[in-house]
């Protein structure tokens, strides 16, 4: 009878190189059979270790990969002791990579479905259809007939999406028009309010950054009552180049104060 390493180095071995069509990375193999012996090893001592690992590994390793395929191959058991896994990474453009590549290859490697993952960026990130209408009069006639077509359509609301999903390589002045103010807090039913709600339900893989992981944990021990955006109950928390987590960290907190 296999093993879940035996299982584990299978994937690696046979399954994802045979996708890639190249070799195995035996570091890659080596990195994703330690996480998973460790997160089996913290569920089967009821937590009482220290629930904190450092992987290091060279550029060029699989990181990613390393670490994704063996947390959700724990999170398969939904009586099990994790409910998802939550992978942050340093920068908004590694996020949308692995949502846009790392993604596909797990759902291909039968580990995760389409509906099972979601992608969580902040509210700078994402469009309001009410904010379209009130600045429509900025965007040429084409760019309204893109807009309206992505309102009617997307999925998530987000610029990553508008960007590669729709081609609208929009500006920065003009995404600014788009995106969810701060601070606003009315009833608007786009899909952009929509998918925002529901990355506070439980989902089995959230692809977020640091700040928005940082947001979220603030939100959970803050004693506010506020729920997070992102659940971060019995799950899994990957934190991709962690050495970035403090300069994130201590931009997340910094406020501007003006002298009147």
């Amino acid at each position: 009878m296999k093993t879940k390493n035996d299982e584990i180095i299978d994937l690696f071995e046979k399954d994802l190189a045979k996708m890639y069509k190249s070799s195995p990375r035996h570091e890659q193999v080596q990195m994703a059979v330690d996480i998973h012996s460790y997160i089996d090893d913290c569920s089967s001592s009821g937590f009482k270790h220290n629930k904190v690992l450092f992987a290091e590994a060279p550029v060029g390793t699989g990181k990613s990969l390393g670490a994704l395929i063996p947390g959700l191959m724990a999170t398969k058991n939904s009586l099990g002791s994790y409910k998802g896994m939550v992978y942050a990474t340093a920068t908004i453009g590694l996020q949308s990579q692995l949502w846009y590549e790392e993604q596909e290859t797990l759902i291909e490697l039968g580990l995760l479905t389409k509906n099972e993952a979601v992608l969580a960026m902040g509210r700078n990130n994402t469009a309001c259809q009410k904010q379209f209408i009130k600045n429509k009069k900025i965007f040429s006639l084409e760019e309204i007939n893109l807009l309206e077509s992505f309102f009617t359509n997307t999925v998530t609301g987000l610029k990553d999406e508008l960007i590669k999903e729709f081609g609208f390589n929009i500006s920065s002045t003009k995404w600014q028009k788009l995106q969810i103010p701060r601070g606003k807090d009315y009833p608007c039913e786009c899909a952009g309010h929509k998918y925002r709600k529901n990355l506070k339900k439980n989902s089995r893989l959230t692809l977020t950054n640091q700040q928005q992981l940082l947001a979220a944990y603030t939100t959970t021990f803050s004693g506010s009552g506020f729920q997070p955006i992102i659940n971060l109950e019995n799950k899994i928390i990957v934190i991709d180049e962690a050495h970035e987590l403090q300069s994130n960290f201590l931009e997340a907190q910094t406020k501007k104060l003006s002298l009147i």
